[in-house]
């Protein structure tokens, strides 16, 4: 039996079900989801655009992004069996953000994603959507528990890239022993930089800890970025590169084990990539889901 998890204001194409059904039967423990038409067109503009050009492999490296499920629940199909095996939703109430749960859930029992790469939903938008009433910080804890689960077990030190307002935040929203972690943040921007340090001023720690500032060039991988990228580049320029092409941690996750070197990026507001090789600042680009004039 499968199962279709539709919102009541959305309007499904005519062969939804059968391209989906198809995806279903080859792909058991998967949560098959599509690409979708936005209503009005030009609401969340950056976001279905995100929702649309991921890659396959970044519908499991982009999950710890502020956007939530790299497949939006209102495409979903999935079996009925592994839905149960899942866990069912967690029905909370308003507030709540029962698909990221469930989303999470599935990944920690080892199911996959796939997009069917059709127009199957034309996804409407409107100020009353429930999910209009889940609060970030909710998203946030969350985002930073399934981080901590998942990948910086298998780290012992990383750096944090930002010494601003959300990289300060990462850090405090760590758990102590992850906090430990820590070596550095860095930075592009010299009154940051020239500060030297940030101090913990709500540890209990005696002293309380104080994390080197650097200059992103004297810093070392793996880092976890934590920058609203689309408002910075334009401004870093060349820097951007420089810092990318070193930002390569050959980590072995045992949940992605087809992934050897990864850049794991934690972005406070969507397109986290995973970069193997060199890249062109214009792959990058396209990889982060930037449409730039060249």
């Amino acid at each position: 039996m499968i199962l279709l998890l539709p919102e009541e204001d959305d309007v499904m194409m005519p062969q939804r079900v059968r391209l989906q059904l198809e995806a279903a039967a080859q792909h058991p423990t998967s949560i098959i989801g599509c690409q979708v038409r936005r209503d009005p067109p030009d609401s969340t503009e950056r976001y279905t655009r995100w929702i649309n050009q991921m890659s396959a492999d970044q519908l499991l490296t982009q999950v710890f992004t502020s956007n939530g499920p790299t497949v939006i629940m209102p495409t979903w199909f999935c079996s009925r069996a592994w839905f149960s095996h899942v866990g069912w939703f967690d029905e909370g109430g308003q507030g709540v953000p029962e698909d990221l749960l469930f989303f999470q859930e599935h990944l920690r029992r080892g199911g996959r994603v796939v997009r069917v790469d059709r127009s199957l939903l034309l996804y409407r938008y409107h100020p009353q959507a429930a999910s209009l009433s889940i609060l970030e910080g909710t998203i946030w804890t969350l985002r930073v528990r399934f981080l901590e689960e998942r990948v910086l077990p298998y780290w012992v030190t990383f750096t944090i890239w930002n010494a601003g307002k959300q990289g300060r935040r990462l850090y405090r929203s760590l758990e102590a022993a992850n906090r430990q972690k820590v070596v550095a943040f860095c930075d592009v921007d010299e009154r940051k930089i020239k500060k030297g340090f940030y101090r913990y001023e709500d540890s209990q720690e005696r002293p309380k800890p104080r994390v080197p500032i650097l200059h992103f060039r004297a810093a070392q991988p793996p880092f976890i970025i934590c920058v609203k990228l689309q408002r910075v580049l334009l401004s870093m320029g060349t820097h951007l590169t420089l810092l990318l092409f070193a930002v390569v941690s050959p980590v072995n996750f045992r949940e992605f084990p087809e992934c050897s070197s990864l850049l794991w990026t934690f972005i406070s507001e969507g397109h986290a990539p995973v970069l193997r090789g060199q890249w062109s600042l214009k792959d990058l680009l396209h990889l982060l889901g930037l449409d730039l004039t060249w």
